[in-house]
């Protein structure tokens, strides 16, 4: 077979390959025209999604910089929800509502009790590794575990529970020595009839007084005081100072016993000032005693 026959057949073989795949392409090409379609709306729904998540993402991000308190991290948590930034703003609200809650427990149990309570809820919700932040869960299972203990009502197996938690889904956390501590404490009798004592006590913010070491405004939680106890000046006036015509000496208690105390005292004259190296003055001259007129007419005779 020479080269031409070669050629002439090789030409034939490639020819019919092309009507083959034609026949094929006809029959199946809406199939392909679909599937090819079908790959470009893909391809733009991930584009489109990763943009939007991007922009959402920073938008989270920058909102949680700007976030001052519990409100402001709690609404950053519900619009961001299933994203690492909205965990974190979780986190935060929980652990402000813990830090206000824990020395309210000495002035206002009631208080203290509602915001503890959105702060357990808070940690539980962000101890919930999804998406994964270790640093997330980490501080979101110890607060669970402090926020247990300061509830507990002599009960401390939850305290415990999450404590226990903490250690074993993260074995080499930085709290490890803290909760081990905590573990073997709460297991004591003691503790346990402390926070069942404890949770009996009801204070209120009207009993709260200065020596509860509170920061604010002490004088509005105080009861009025009463006439009695309000001060008397009792120091005595300068031993050089003159006092007024018809007062009492200072220190004699007249003119104090007679005003009651709390009333304005009646304004005392201005005194002129003393000075202090002025000499005391001289006495004057006597003068002589004049003579009676009979004398001088005896003395002109």
């Amino acid at each position: 077979m020479n080269t031409e026959e070669r050629q002439r057949l090789k030409t034939n073989e490639l020819g019919q390959t092309v009507q083959v795949v034609g026949h094929r392409l006809e029959e199946h090409a809406t199939k392909i025209v679909a599937g090819i379609c079908g790959l470009l709306l893909v391809a733009a729904a991930v584009t489109w999604w990763s943009r939007q998540s991007s922009a959402t993402s920073i938008k989270a991000w920058t909102r949680l910089e700007s976030a001052e308190n519990e409100k402001d991290f709690g609404e950053v948590a519900d619009d961001f929800k299933g994203t690492v930034a909205g965990r974190w703003a979780r986190l935060r609200e929980s652990e402000l509502y813990l830090q206000s809650g824990l020395p309210l427990l000495f002035t206002d149990r009631e208080s203290a009790l509602t915001d503890l309570k959105k702060a357990r809820e808070g940690f539980a919700a962000a101890a919930v590794n999804s998406p994964p932040e270790p640093a997330i869960q980490e501080r979101a299972l110890w607060g669970l575990a402090q926020t247990l203990e300061a509830t507990s009502d002599g009960d401390t197996t939850k305290a415990v529970d999450a404590y226990e938690r903490l250690l074993k889904e993260l074995p080499d956390t930085f709290y490890k020595s803290a909760a081990t501590q905590r573990i073997a404490a709460l297991k004591t009798g003691g503790a346990k009839d402390f926070y069942e004592w404890f949770a009996k006590q009801n204070p209120k913010p009207t009993e709260a007084r200065p020596k509860d070491g509170l920061k604010g405004d002490l004088d509005s939680m105080l009861p009025p005081a009463s006439p009695s106890d309000n001060p008397i000046d009792l120091k005595p006036n300068p031993p050089n100072s003159d006092a007024p015509a018809g007062e009492g000496a200072a220190g004699d208690g007249k003119d104090d016993a007679k005003t009651e105390p709390g009333e304005p005292k009646p304004e005392a004259k201005p005194e002129e000032p003393s000075k202090p190296d002025e000499k005391p003055a001289e006495a004057a001259p006597q003068k002589k005693p004049e003579e009676s007129p009979d004398k001088e007419t005896d003395k002109q005779e």
